[in-house]
């Protein structure tokens, strides 16, 4: 729990599905998973069957967040990248845009 944020409602209810955002043991990043029990009072810990056969028990909620949360982060991600591409293109053209020797 080390670290963990201290929240007053569950993130996730039973059988939701989840994407994991941390690497967990025997879980890599990106795997979608079904939360099958929830536990706690005050720091709500998840037991989930993931698709790659893996189920874990005691899943901090900060280790994953829901399938659209997921699909949201990519495409964020995927902007991001062309933005910065788009800027380096545009600095690549101010760079080069100097009169020419002949």
């Amino acid at each position: 729990m080390a670290g963990a944020e201290i929240c007053e409602t569950p993130k996730f209810k039973r059988k939701q599905k989840v994407v994991a955002v941390a690497d967990l043991p025997g879980v890599p990043v990106g795997t979608v998973g079904k939360i099958y029990y929830e536990a706690g009072l005050r720091w709500f810990r998840y037991h989930v069957a993931f698709e790659n056969g893996v189920e874990l028990a005691n899943v901090d909620g900060n280790d994953l967040v829901t399938v659209n949360e997921w699909k949201q982060r990519a495409l964020d991600e995927r902007r991001a990248q062309l933005e910065a591409e788009r800027e380096a293109r545009a600095g690549q053209l101010v760079v080069g845009s100097g009169p020419r020797a002949h």
